[in-house]
């Protein structure tokens, strides 16, 4: 199960933190996650995952006909994602993602 502070369950929704505390961890995971995060290990995983992943992505761009710029904010480099019509009263609302990639998978 995930360990979490009381701090940590302060920001979370209810069902956030049951989903959260009913996940199982693999047995060995202390054991086994360094052998496949080491080092030597990133790059074929990173490479992995944009290969599966890509196909889809793609589809979805196409199908959504979302518009993707790079750019950068405060010197911070930004991908920003929009869809070809927003809706007058969505215009000055925003959705700000954080990618989390664990420092394993790379940038999105």
């Amino acid at each position: 199960m995930v360990y979490l502070t009381e701090g940590q369950k302060a920001t979370l929704s209810p069902e956030a933190v049951e989903f959260l505390t009913k996940i199982r961890h693999p047995p060995l995971a202390n054991t086994i996650s360094s052998f496949i995060t080491s080092p030597c290990r990133v790059p074929g995983l990173r490479q992995g995952f944009i290969e599966k992943t890509a196909p889809g992505e793609a589809l979805l761009i196409e199908k959504h006909k979302i518009k993707i710029a790079e750019t950068l904010i405060a010197g911070v480099s930004v991908i920003v994602i929009e869809p070809p019509v927003i809706e007058p009263e969505k215009q000055k609302k925003i959705l700000f993602n954080v990618f989390g990639g664990a420092f394993i998978m790379g940038s999105p």
